[in-house]
């Protein structure tokens, strides 16, 4: 048996996330706080499947446990996300080799958003599906801006604006990843640590940026696969390190 941290915010609608420490990028969001736990256990097990298959080298337990170390009630509706929390594990400086092996999974989430663009018809980055706005074209140029933003978000910046003159999402995609990985790459050891306030109001460290650029990625993995699967195409199983669609 093997325990993990959940760092849970609950919204005023109910929705609830919860974040696992242990595994950036690892979460959960679901209409109640009673389901994303009841689940998180599995979730964290096909997050560690997913590593293995890329060939991280971590250990998968036959059991997962859960542990609740901090709860968040939000005034705001949790069911897209929200940014306000600095959990208390995000308070803590990111370490040189934390950062590589973050860098590394980013890769992982970009092959993965990457295979799952192979499987579409020529037409197909114009997809949609009732209950979504988005294309999935309108979701890949979502993730770049999100990247720059973050960045933006954890004093990182001023970040270059990729997105004049092209409309290839894909394209979108690759600049901003580059210009991402070398801003990273050139990250002080006072910038691994700092912790900022953002907008006048949310506050940000790096070990929190880097957890939700793999997050927003993770997200729309998700969202597309959906999208694909609507429209008649298989969609392999595990994308992104989910158990479900």
């Amino acid at each position: 048996m093997s325990v993990f941290s959940a760092s849970i915010e609950v919204g005023s609608d109910g929705w609830c996330t919860v974040w696992v420490a242990e595994l950036t990028g690892c979460f959960v969001n679901e209409p109640s706080e009673k389901t994303a736990l009841r689940i998180l256990p599995k979730a964290i097990l096909a997050y560690l499947r997913w590593l293995r298959r890329h060939g991280e080298r971590v250990g998968l337990p036959r059991a997962v446990a859960v542990r609740p170390v901090e709860r968040h009630r939000r005034a705001e509706p949790m069911r897209w996300g929200n940014y306000e929390v600095l959990h208390s594990f995000e308070r803590h400086p990111v370490t040189r080799a934390e950062l590589m092996r973050v860098l590394r999974w980013m890769r992982f989430m970009r092959a993965d958003t990457l295979q799952l663009l192979e499987l579409l018809p020529a037409d197909g980055l114009s997809w949609s599906r009732p209950g979504q706005a988005r294309t999935i074209g309108e979701h890949l140029h979502h993730i770049a801006r999100g990247e720059r933003w973050y960045l933006e978000r954890a004093g990182l910046g001023p970040f270059p604006d990729s997105t004049a003159g092209t409309g290839d999402p894909v394209r979108h995609l690759a600049t901003v990843r580059s210009s991402v990985v070398a801003r990273l790459s050139r990250i002080t050891r006072q910038e691994r640590g700092r912790i900022v306030q953002a907008d006048n109001e949310r506050w940000w460290s790096t070990r929190k940026m880097l957890g939700r650029m793999l997050y927003h990625e993770r997200y729309h993995i998700r969202s597309m696969a959906r999208i694909t699967r609507y429209h008649r195409v298989r969609v392999p199983e595990g994308l992104g390190g989910w158990q479900r669609y």
